[in-house]
């Protein structure tokens, strides 16, 4: 009962400052009295704002007004037509065709074609050309290469041929949801429009505005810049007039002219400095030149003398620049001990071990071998059928 007459009570308050809000024609300034102004007191209550004399208009969040919540309800009422729309359009239906279409194309061409069907020969053809070459090349261990890939495609079949079933299986199964989901998801989607945001929500903020605001509209105080928190009050985004459009038009125009000048007169010199630059270039890379043919002449030499051939003739790996890698605390600990800096220490191993032609070439294997190396044929298979497709 208390409720409802304060809801009877707040309306008749919106009449009586709605007839207010029309027959106010001129704000008075906003520097006159602490309590609102009935013009004020009329778009507190209806708009859940406040505008004062020099145009400033002010967002109050805890008053949502009556208007706004009505054009939020509206706006989702046709949203929710919108989607029933949907049942009579084209569109949905043709959606629907082509999901199902690409659930049955992925169910058979790519996983039961292409993944199965064609992976397990393709399987077998590359473990046991992997195999082939390990035994080729007599890499250590190759007597066991041939029933090792027997193993891993073994494995890879087991995996293979019975999650392609599923896969396909489940895929083709799961296209009967389809039509049902699109079917519904229409209806849903425009009912949950219509109920929450279309009817639940205005009808909640009418509510809260009929309780909350009257007592504003007469305790009030009218609203300054100064005033303005950034939450409980927002100043709202100044729309300009067109006189105030012109204005700053005239102003940009006067801008746009004057920075077109400067990034002109930039460009112009930005030209000139490239062209000091390449002139500076040339002259100093003929010098630069001959200075590096000069060091890398020695270079080739010193190294010579650490990575020399072995006596079959190979490169020796033992110098390989992973092996450096690997051993370069080591190798700056015995830098230092000859009074080598840290700096002069690091420079060389980064040199040695950087990718260019040099003495040392490194040789690596077509298949090289993980920790676990090729005695480990379920790892190695589970790795190689995830980088398939």
């Amino acid at each position: 009962m208390k409720l409802t007459r304060k809801l009877v009570l707040g309306a008749t308050l919106s009449l009586f400052c709605a007839a207010a809000y029309c027959a106010e024609s001129e704000p008075k300034s906003v520097d006159e009295g602490y309590f609102l102004s009935w013009k004020q007191k009329g778009e507190l209550l209806w708009e859940g704002q406040l505008s004062d004399s020099a145009g400033n208009l002010y967002d109050v969040w805890i008053c949502p007004g009556y208007t706004a919540p009505a054009k939020y309800g509206a706006k989702h009422w046709e949203k929710g037509a919108n989607d029933f729309m949907e049942y009579f359009e084209g569109k949905k239906y043709r959606k629907t065709w082509n999901t199902v279409s690409d659930m049955f194309e992925t169910a058979w061409d790519d996983v039961f074609y292409e993944w199965m069907l064609k992976g397990v020969p393709r399987a077998w053809s590359k473990h046991f050309s992997a195999a082939s070459e390990r035994v080729e090349k007599r890499v250590f261990g190759w007597f066991f290469a041939y029933p090792i890939a027997f193993c891993q495609s073994t494995i890879d079949n087991l995996f293979r041929i019975p999650a392609g079933l599923c896969g396909t299986s489940i895929v083709s199964a799961s296209t009967s949801v389809v039509p049902l989901w699109h079917g519904l998801n229409s209806g849903v989607a425009g009912t949950c429009e219509w109920i929450f945001p279309g009817t639940l929500t205005p009808v909640g903020a009418w509510t809260w505005n009929s309780l909350v605001t009257p007592p504003l509209v007469f305790i009030g105080q009218r609203p300054s810049p100064e005033r303005v928190d950034g939450f409980w009050v927002v100043m709202e985004p100044h729309v300009y007039s067109e006189e105030e459009l012109q204005s700053i038009a005239d102003c940009f125009a006067k801008l746009s002219k004057e920075i077109r000048e400067l990034n002109e007169e930039k460009s112009i010199l930005s030209k000139e400095r490239l062209e000091a630059e390449k002139k500076l270039r040339e002259e100093f890379e003929p010098r630069e030149a001959a200075i590096r043919e000069r060091h890398d002449g020695r270079i080739s030499v010193i190294l010579e003398g650490l990575v020399p051939p072995s006596e079959n003739g190979q490169v020796n790996a033992r110098f390989s620049p992973a092996n450096i890698t690997a051993n370069r605390s080591a190798i700056i600990t015995m830098l230092k001990r000859s009074e080598i800096s840290d700096n002069d220490a690091q420079n060389a191993i980064n040199y040695y071990i950087m990718p260019k032609p040099q003495v040392y070439k490194s040789i690596s294997p077509a298949h090289g071998k993980t920790k676990g190396g090729d005695l480990d044929p379920i790892g190695d298979s589970m790795t190689k059928m995830r980088q398939e497709k």
